[in-house]
């Protein structure tokens, strides 16, 4: 397995202690450390933590962030170059987990930012000792796993003390600009008072069993009312969903608008509403990258035209690969090939039959692989041996529902829709 490294406190006592797991265990542990570039000295530290974990026994490498930063790198847009970093990475490896050194620390003070920011309680679940990466599609089947969830910063200090180790200090954990430090001191002031943080690490562990309680509730509606169309809809029994509370509707939403919508969207609750409402009440609505409609006696959600095309008509433009990679991945072998929406007017479409099973209003959102003006491959509906289709709604749906991993019980082959399968008339 990998080890996300800085050579800071919290990720040396990690590596000490994965180090002799797996020196005990005969498994090979990787450091990887990533070196931002926002400092002049990061590479110089970013150098110094792999000679350290190769002192240690450890193989590692560093990774540079050399893509072009944005005008104001702030620790979120740090934190998913870090996340795609690490992911390629693991990848290239072909490893499946990744070490974090998050400590308790870490996680009261990201309940208190979500609670500062108004976030609800399923954000304040806040982090999981196993949960998916969220690098897209970088990170797809990689495990993250924070072995040091439940220990406290100053325990891993103390540790280190005792064992004699030295670490490398961030100026940037000092630095009041970050709001994750103004947390920090915070918290510290608090705990003079006699607030013990660990509090917050605590609820944030007792709202997780609750969050994995509705996931399963959500499952179950999943396999009993939805069935996912490889062409990027779902169709719903709406009988079945309307019998199921509305929080459980509403993960269910959740799940496939961060599965269906081209973009991997992650929705706002009002939005989530908004297509439950209109589900029920059997109107058509956009949001959150996806539409509802009602065709062929039977209720269905979409992925919306409109946010690929716009809200009037206008030729189909590229799709760039990032927009394509939530939800699918294509590969051809023809040179020039162009990949965009379907668009309002697909009049080269030879085989037109092959949309009869498709809702008119989301026809125009389909993905098209077109070749000197003729479309030769419609992902799902129309196959061409020269271009390779990956349909990764499943999986998304899957990872976004229970994090990482499901429930024995839960079998994502009865919610696909198979051919044999008919529409209602």
């Amino acid at each position: 397995m990998a080890l996300g490294y800085s050579g800071g406190g919290d990720s040396h006592a990690l590596l000490l202690l994965a180090a002799a797991w797996a020196r005990a265990r005969g498994r090979e542990l990787t450091a990887l450390i990533v070196d931002h570039g926002l400092r002049p000295e990061s590479a110089t530290e970013a150098a110094l933590a792999a000679s350290r974990a190769k002192a240690c026994g450890v193989d590692a490498e560093v990774l540079p962030w050399s893509d072009r930063k944005p005008t104001q790198t702030t620790q979120s847009s740090a934190r998913t170059a870090r996340h795609a970093l690490l992911a390629e990475a693991c990848a290239a490896r072909g490893l499946s987990n990744l070490l974090l050194a998050h400590t308790l620390d870490d996680q009261a003070e990201t309940v208190w930012m979500r609670l500062a920011a108004g976030g609800g309680w399923r954000s304040l679940a806040a982090m999981r000792e196993l949960s998916p990466s969220p690098a897209w599609p970088q990170g797809r089947g990689l495990r993250l796993i924070r072995p040091l969830l439940d220990v406290a910063r100053q325990t891993l200090r103390n540790y280190l003390i005792h064992a004699g180790a030295e670490w490398i200090e961030d100026p940037s954990n000092l630095d009041p600009r970050f709001t994750r430090i103004r947390t920090r001191e915070r918290l510290s002031g608090l705990q003079a008072r006699q607030f013990d943080p660990a509090r917050l690490a605590q609820w944030a562990g007792e709202l997780a069993h609750i969050d994995r309680a509705e996931a399963e509730a959500a499952g179950h509606l999943a396999m009993a009312a939805l069935r996912l169309e490889s062409w990027g809809g779902a169709r719903l029994d709406l009988e079945r969903y309307a019998c199921a509370r509305e929080c459980v509707r509403l993960r269910l939403l959740d799940a496939l608008v961060f599965a269906l919508a081209i973009t991997g969207t992650t929705p706002a609750r009002r939005q989530l509403r908004q297509l439950d409402r209109a589900l029920l009440d059997g109107e058509r609505t956009t949001a959150a990258g996806l539409m509802t409609e009602q065709w062929k006696s039977a209720s269905w959600v979409l992925r919306d035209p409109g946010s690929l095309l716009g809200r009037v008509d206008r030729a189909a433009t590229p799709l760039e690969p990032l927009q394509m990679g939530a939800a699918i991945q294509l590969q051809t072998s023809v040179k020039d090939a162009e990949i965009a929406p379907l668009g309002r007017d697909y009049s080269t479409l030879k085989c037109r039959e092959r949309l009869q099973g498709v809702p008119g209003s989301a026809r125009p959102g389909l993905v098209a692989v077109r070749y000197g003006g003729e479309i030769i491959a419609l992902p799902g509906l129309l196959g061409d041996e020269r271009v390779g289709f990956e349909d990764w709604v499943p999986e998304r749906l899957v990872t976004r529902l229970f994090a990482v991993t499901s429930p024995a019980w839960f079998d994502i082959e009865a919610v696909i829709r198979t051919p044999a399968e008919t529409l209602p008339p």
